[in-house]
């Protein structure tokens, strides 16, 4: 009698063991719904949403967050002016956030082409013609009012001294041919316009020769259909008059024929008289460099023609070296050091130090703290953006435009 009550036992047991690990399934199946519903919700809130622009930050939660973009904001312009990205073969990451992103910028700067001193351009190598037709297409057809970004590379005279700039600008035969030159490569390439960077070129020597360059360029783009200037401009650091190389003056003289210039209003620590104001870009500087290129009767009819610059990059600074550094080696810092952050009331900006062969480094990188402070002095200035440059910053930078 022993051998079928067992049988029966056991049949008991196994139903009761096939009855929980069905409901056990049931249960497993349910939870990746749950999860996938709440994933997508954290996936559309934007860094604002998440509470994190603001001065107590740790490198914990960059190191978390910052890749972590809104899908739901990426075709959203919270800033209003017009922005520019430039993008730089060298990080190729900025090649990426411009199709990305492409719904916040209204110009795309590819830094392709410079000329030598025997004025030959070269960059052209660089020149991608399949990329720029990713960068103009719409990648979310529910956003309706998509605007294509205007693709604008800049053309730079890396090996020319402050002198020999101002002996081009007076040779006309020389400026002619800069010139044809410029027309060939934007008529090849379907570009949009261009930017012209001079580096500290002083603007306020060359007279009419800055106008006839301008105006002469200027009168071949009208005949293409309208393309667009931007001009690189310093700030004005001196309060010497002959150190000013772009003022108010130059502003108004080369405005009819260019439609944008772009402030470099960074890399202050180049500047700083001392060490309580080192910084990369204190809003007290980007004020002051753009009251002196914009004249008070000037600013609600012309703002948005300036361009303020923001970084996209930061610094690894100590009494012996000044580093540039971008996206992944301040992302390394904060994986080896662990540090705590303090926000620097003299300059706006978050900073934290760590010792290095005996001796201390201060590192300033933008935090998004950092970068809705100077959307905010733009948006109340009235001024248009330019970053430098997109393929340095974090991902999670571009909820903010």
């Amino acid at each position: 009698k022993s051998g079928p009550i067992t049988m029966k036992l056991d049949f008991s047991k196994l139903f009761v063991v096939l009855l929980v690990i069905l409901l056990i399934n049931e249960s497993f199946q349910k939870l990746p719904t749950v999860k996938k519903k709440k994933d997508k919700k954290d996936k559309e809130k934007n860094v604002q949403q998440k509470g994190l622009v603001k001065s107590s930050i740790s490198y914990n939660s960059i190191l978390k967050e910052n890749e972590n973009y809104s899908q739901k904001d990426l075709h959203l312009n919270h800033f209003k002016g017009d922005t520019l990205g430039y993008i730089t073969p060298w990080y190729n990451h900025g090649y990426d956030v411009a199709k990305t992103f492409n719904g916040k910028f209204t110009y795309i700067a590819p830094v392709w082409y410079r000329f030598t001193y025997e004025l030959e351009l070269l960059g052209g190598h660089d020149v991608d013609l399949g990329w720029m037709e990713d960068v103009r297409t719409n990648n979310n057809p529910k956003n309706k009012r998509f605007t294509a970004p205007k693709i604008v590379p800049r053309f730079h005279f890396e090996t020319y001294s402050q002198e020999s700039l101002v002996t081009l600008f007076t040779e006309e035969e020389l400026v002619v041919l800069v010139i044809e030159t410029i027309v060939e490569e934007v008529i090849k390439n379907n570009f949009d316009g261009i930017v012209l960077d001079f580096g500290f070129l002083p603007f306020n020597v060359l007279g009419e020769n800055l106008v006839f360059f301008f105006k002469t360029l200027s009168d071949e783009f009208v005949k293409l259909g309208n393309k667009e200037i931007i001009l690189v401009v310093p700030p004005t650091i001196s309060t010497n008059p002959d150190e000013q190389f772009f003022t108010s003056k130059e502003f108004l003289i080369l405005e009819p024929f260019v439609n944008k210039f772009h402030v470099m209003t960074y890399d202050y620590i180049k500047y700083a008289k001392t060490q309580t104001d080192i910084g990369n870009s204190p809003l007290h500087f980007i004020s002051s460099s753009i009251l002196k290129i914009l004249p008070p009767a000037e600013r609600s009819s012309k703002a948005s023609k300036i361009m303020m610059g923001i970084n996209f990059f930061g610094y690894d600074f100590s009494m012996n070296e000044q580093n540039v550094i971008i996206n992944n080696q301040y992302l390394d810092l904060l994986k080896e050091h662990r540090p705590t952050f303090s926000w620097q009331e003299s300059t706006d900006e978050h900073v934290f130090y760590y010792p290095k062969d005996g001796m201390q480094h201060m590192v300033m990188y933008p935090s998004l703290l950092y970068i809705q402070k100077r959307l905010e002095l733009a948006a109340d200035f009235g001024v248009s953006l330019a970053i430098w440059e997109c393929g340095q910053g974090l991902d999670y930078f571009y909820d903010l435009l």
